[in-house]
This record gives C-alpha cells, sequence and structure tokens, in this order.
C-alpha cells in the first residue's frame, strides 16, 4: 500500500494510485512522470513540461524556471522581462540597445528627440529646436518653446491657455486644482489607483499623469486587470488592459476574458492562448479549431469521421453526434445502441411475413418477439 501521494500530483488533495502512488490526474506545472517525483528537463517547464524556455534566456544552456519559465541567468543582449520574451526599445543611446533585465530601462539613457526610462516617448515638436532635442529623463524641451506654445514640454497652445484661464474666472477659478483633485471646481478626486507616489493626475480631465499601480489599466486606472493574466501579479498593459505575458491556462485572448472550449480534448481542456484553438484537438462528436461545431448530420465520434448506421430509423439515418446512437431508434430488422445486430434468434423482423398469421408482437428497436400459431 502506498502510503504518502506526491505534493507534486495536480489535484489539491494529492491524490494518487494506492498501490502504485502514480498521481491520478496528472502532475503540478514543473513536473512529471508517473508519481509526479521528477522536474522538468533543462529547457522545458509548465504543465506537461511542454513549454520551453525562451532562446533568449541568459547563459549557455538558456535555463529557466522548471514550473513558470523565469530565465534563470537574466536575458540575452537586447531582451528584458520575466521570460526575455521582450525587445529593448530601439530608441536606446547605446548601440547594442542595452537595458536592464527585468524593468527594460535603458542602461545609457535615450537616442535624441525621446525621453522616458524605456525612451518610448518622443519629445514634443513644439520644443525650439529643429530636432526636438529634450532632456531623457523628463521630455522638458532644453531651449524652450516654438512660438504660440508653453509648458515644460511645450505642449499648452498659448491661446488655448488664454481661453481655459478665461473660462476659470467664470468658475471663479482661475488657479489650477491643487494636487490630487480635478474637474469642475476641482470637486473630483485622482484615482487611488494612479500611479505613485503621489497619485497626481491631470487637473483637467482626470488622467493619470505617472500610471497605474500594478494591476490597474485605463487613462484614470479605473479598471482592474484580469485575474486571468499569466502573472502572479497580473500586470497589464496601462491603457488596452492586454495581459503583458498572455494568460493563465485555459483562458485565452488579449484580456484572457475568453474560456478554452469545454470540448477540447484532455483533463484540462487546454488551448492556445492567443487564438482559443484547442492544443490536443476535441472530444467526441465535435470538430473546428475551437471545437465549438458539432459533427455535420450523419457523422459522429473522434474527428466526426465515422458515419451513422444505415440502419438508423428515419429516412436521414440520423445519431448522437458524440455517441453515434440512432435518434429515432433502428430499422427493421435491427437492434442495438447503433443498430448494428440482426435480429436476434426468436425475434423477427418487422417487414417479414409468415404463411400463418401472428397473434401477439412484442415490439423490441427493429424486431418483434413473436406469439404465433399455425392454422
Amino acid at each position: 500500500m502506498f502510503n504518502n501521494c506526491s505534493k507534486n500530483c495536480a489535484e489539491t488533495n494529492n491524490v494518487c494510485n494506492r498501490e502504485t502512488g502514480a498521481c491520478k490526474a496528472g502532475c503540478k506545472p514543473g513536473y512529471t512522470g508517473a508519481k509526479c517525483d521528477q522536474t522538468c528537463d533543462l529547457g522545458s517547464y509548465g504543465l506537461n513540461c511542454s513549454s520551453q524556455c525562451n532562446k533568449q534566456c541568459g547563459g549557455q544552456d538558456n535555463a529557466c524556471d522548471h514550473i513558470n519559465g523565469t530565465c534563470k541567468n537574466g536575458c540575452d543582449q537586447g531582451y528584458h522581462g520575466h521570460k526575455c520574451l521582450n525587445n529593448c526599445s530601439k530608441t536606446c543611446a547605446r548601440k547594442d540597445k542595452a537595458c536592464e533585465c527585468l524593468s527594460g530601462k535603458c542602461l545609457e539613457g535615450c537616442k535624441p528627440g525621446y525621453y522616458g526610462d524605456k525612451c518610448l516617448n518622443n519629445c514634443s515638436k513644439n520644443c525650439a529646436e529643429s530636432s526636438s532635442v529634450c532632456n531623457r529623463e523628463t521630455g522638458a524641451c532644453n531651449a524652450g518653446c516654438k512660438p504660440g506654445y508653453t509648458g515644460a514640454k511645450c505642449d499648452q497652445n498659448v491661446i488655448g491657455l488664454i481661453a481655459s484661464k478665461i473660462r476659470a474666472m467664470c468658475y471663479g477659478a482661475l488657479q489650477a486644482c491643487e494636487l490630487g483633485s480635478y474637474g469642475y471646481r476641482c470637486s473630483n478626486h485622482c484615482s487611488e489607483h494612479c500611479g505613485q507616489p503621489d497619485n497626481a493626475c491631470d487637473h483637467v480631465n482626470g488622467t493619470c499623469l505617472d500610471g497605474c499601480d500594478q494591476g490597474y489599466y485605463g487613462h484614470k486606472c479605473l479598471n482592474k486587470c484580469k485575474g486571468n493574466c499569466a502573472r502572479k501579479d497580473t500586470a497589464c498593459e496601462r491603457f488596452s488592459g492586454k495581459c503583458l505575458e498572455g494568460c493563465k491556462a485555459g483562458h485565452f485572448g488579449d484580456r484572457c476574458l475568453n474560456n478554452c472550449s469545454e470540448n477540447c480534448s484532455g483533463p484540462n481542456k487546454l488551448c492556445d492562448r492567443k487564438t482559443g484553438a484547442c492544443n490536443t484537438g476535441c472530444e467526441p462528436g465535435y470538430t473546428g479549431v475551437k471545437c465549438d461545431q458539432k459533427c455535420q448530420q450523419g457523422f459522429y465520434g473522434k474527428g466526426c469521421t465515422k458515419p451513422c448506421s444505415d440502419h438508423c430509423a428515419g429516412i436521414k439515418s440520423l445519431c448522437h453526434h458524440a455517441t453515434g446512437i440512432c435518434n429515432l431508434g433502428c430499422g427493421p430488422g435491427y437492434q442495438g445502441d447503433l443498430c448494428t445486430h440482426d435480429c436476434s434468434h426468436g425475434t423477427e423482423s418487422v417487414s417479414s411475413r409468415r404463411p400463418w398469421p401472428v397473434t401477439l408482437h412484442n415490439w423490441k428497436n427493429g424486431c418483434a418477439e413473436s406469439v404465433s400459431h399455425r392454422p
């Protein structure tokens, strides 16, 4: 008798075969073997060890964590992120586009004309210099603004600013709202999920100035990233809400809002995390890349390749799309779930004729049990 099931069995109660210790429902991600007592081979990870470590993982062997795929030795030059899936920005100042392994921050700042940690922002076209050169960290224009514009980043139209001040005078509030408030008479509060440290937002429309706290997205950071994102911190893109590292197993789509089809084959019903296509085909009776279509009328089973029996009752010989059981029973002379058996001894075909009268019929499928006498 096997006493202790492996903690790496897939089910939470670690159910295994009482004699052999084999895990009944497979293994948790990162483990393999009948008893789930072996970690994935070097270079693979995840459920059934079916995912490959990214080729951009650092080191000669591209090693990654056997459970979640996090690269163990950092990233190859030019890549960043836990799994080294992201390219460093092309606008990093260094020729080799080197950036910090996890954050993606450019190691030596930005090329001229760009600013920010990852150098993803363009200097304002309203900067005074023709090359639009600005501070590589803040975006402030180094040589001031073109005529008609003002502000550190030259992003305010002077005429528009005057008009807004006139409107503010009408509202009785010439000064901008205090930090943490915005809108008409500064009566609205910036979202508590605006980026740290001070949750600052635009004093007019409430757009968060420093991005969102982890796990939130949208201009005002009011939307929560979905719990089906693959990363434990459910991180997603600031404006779109797209999951940064894809979906948890069993879900798909940009925001991982869709469940894999229940008709995907296998115990875990897994599908492609982007398209929803079933990884290992369909359960019997279903077809299509997402296994969301029943078999065409007249066919059934795995791959919808088996034709319904010609002996099903009815004109079109219809049967159940998964099992092949005839919907209306069997035609004359046949019996069984699939109507493939001839009428057995002691029965006769419904359509058979005898030279003597039949006094009693007990009907069963397409066969009739007969009690008869000779004249």
